[in-house]
């Protein structure tokens, strides 16, 4: 028993670091005219804040008004991913709140500010009547801009958290979402080519007052397989226990 327990310790912490690196995630795209937007006004010390609206146009399938991405693809969701590879795809959401941009630090061709502010990302089945199916806390952490481009937690900082299914059922991969304590959500958006347009940076998106316009973007959000922390946790005590035995082997001797 007491062998079978060690092995079982060993093996749980070799295994951990590579249930990491197969981690479940989906791929994101703007739907319609969604997109983020810049509120110029200054919030303090602080040069504005954005948000991400939602599409008012629907020009092709019909499920784009109101909701501002659809997931595009999906890779992982062990145990289920396997065999239900694509659930997910079609779904639209929504990513709601206000993020307040902190004073701009200005690089090289780049400018980035710390991004404070919680919201919530929202996921809808829209292929009948909209039913809401998942919810989970967002906190974008900081937002970039670099040439053509936006980036927003590019770091990779653990934003998504309370992940809570509302009507999961038949989708086994929001119920495996449901079980994930915390994940990475990541997005870009698109600045215009300052060869035909003014050059847009952090600092010109929250100057002056009113409203910027809106930015297509796209992104992905990546969560731990919850596996990876059932094997940690059943790593750690094994070692825990190994290390409370060595110590009584000690005393007696």
């Amino acid at each position: 028993m007491r062998r079978l327990f060690f092995t079982t310790a060993l093996l749980s912490v070799a295994l951990a670091p590579t249930l990491l690196a197969y981690p479940f995630s989906f791929k994101f795209g703007h739907v319609g005219n969604a997109g983020v937007q810049f509120d110029k006004t200054d919030i303090g010390v602080n040069p504005g804040s954005f948000a991400f609206v939602n599409s008012t146009t629907d020009p092709i399938v019909g499920q784009d008004v109101g909701y501002q991405f659809s997931i595009q693809s999906m890779s992982g969701g062990w145990p289920f991913g396997e065999v239900t590879t694509g659930d997910l795809i079609g779904l639209r959401g929504r990513f709601v709140g206000t993020n307040t941009i902190s004073p701009i630090t200005i690089t090289a061709g780049s400018q980035s500010a710390a991004v404070t502010g919680t919201g919530t990302l929202e996921l809808w089945d829209t292929s009948g009547a909209d039913v809401l199916v998942m919810t989970a806390s967002t906190s974008w952490s900081s937002i970039k801009t670099e040439g053509t481009a936006g980036n927003l937690n590019l770091g990779g900082s653990f934003n998504l958290s309370g992940f809570t299914c509302v009507a999961c059922g038949g989708r086994p991969n929001l119920v495996f979402l449901a079980s994930s304590t915390n994940g990475v959500v990541s997005a870009s958006f698109d600045l215009p080519d300052p060869q035909f347009s003014t050059m847009e940076t952090l600092t010109t998106l929250t100057s002056g007052s009113g409203l910027s316009g809106i930015y297509s973007f796209s992104g992905r959000a990546t969560v731990p397989e919850p596996g990876f922390y059932g094997l940690l946790a059943l790593g750690m005590s094994g070692l825990g226990w190994i290390a409370t035995r060595r110590r009584q082997k000690q005393t007696v001797a």
